[in-house]
């Protein structure tokens, strides 16, 4: 039967699981939704699943005396099972007031900056106030369903209207730029490019230079399906992570 956040493990392996950093908590697994966002969440080339947030959920779950399992689910979707306690966390994620009634979070862990990807040698059509100058052009801009832009975009997206083009992921989205569907799109800079090149369109693509938005990014967790408390454990780890050089470990396999 699943409790809450964890698994017990039955009255005598349900002790106290201490980790380095000092703290106790009783031995749990959660479930962690992911979908390829890289260098945050993906494959590696051993075909195990890594990325910046997956290695460094499961350095903190870890010394929090939880174990991770993965699963591969849409954005979108995965907001739902969070809800609805079916999922236990998810990565990368903005605090919002709606997320905050169905969900805990953890401290924040990492930036996040969006910007516009629009077609090469098209970047100084749009002005160099971003997107505010697009209200009202023939200009098709692509996001992905359930992900937080910032509010700067909030601020824009109804202006914008029906200029807006949902999409299920950001790969999609690159097609759609590249095939002249949409006019430009939305996403990480890190995850953009990456993308970008996973697709092969990194030659038909740029960068606009104005920022639409910087944001930090926490990790979510059910309040159906995990207790406070190993959130708590997952904050302390983090600390720790920071203060002995794992954090900075991490980021480095990736960001070179």
């Amino acid at each position: 039967m699943r409790f809450s956040s964890c698994r017990f493990l039955g009255a005598v392996l349900a002790a106290v699981v201490v980790s380095s950093a000092g703290a106790s908590h009783a031995a749990c697994s959660l479930q962690l939704g992911w979908e390829l966002y890289e260098p945050f969440q993906m494959k590696n080339s051993d075909g195990k699943i890594g990325g910046i947030d997956v290695d460094l959920f499961s350095e903190a779950a870890k010394q929090a005396g939880c174990a991770v399992t993965l699963k591969e689910v849409p954005w979108k979707r995965l907001l739902i099972d969070i809800e609805g306690g079916k999922m236990d966390a998810a990565m990368g994620a903005s605090i919002t007031a709606e997320r905050q009634a169905f969900g805990h979070f953890s401290e924040s862990y990492r930036k996040d900056e969006f910007v516009l990807f629009v077609r090469k040698g098209e970047a100084s059509k749009v002005e160099a106030t971003g997107i505010a100058s697009l209200v009202g052009k023939p200009f098709r801009l692509g996001i992905v369903g359930g992900y937080e832009y910032g509010e700067s975009f909030d601020a824009l997206k109804k202006p914008l209207g029906k200029q807006v083009d949902e999409a299920a992921s950001t790969e999609l989205n690159l097609r759609k730029l590249a095939s002249s569907r949409i006019d430009g799109l939305l996403e990480n800079n890190f995850v953009g490019l990456a993308l970008a090149r996973k697709e092969n369109l990194s030659d038909k693509i740029e960068i606009h230079p104005t920022p639409i938005s910087s944001d930090v990014v926490s990790f979510m967790f059910s309040k159906k399906s995990v207790d406070p408390a190993v959130v708590t454990g997952i904050n302390d780890a983090l600390k720790a992570m920071r203060a002995d050089g794992r954090y900075d470990q991490i980021l480095a396999r990736y960001l070179k």
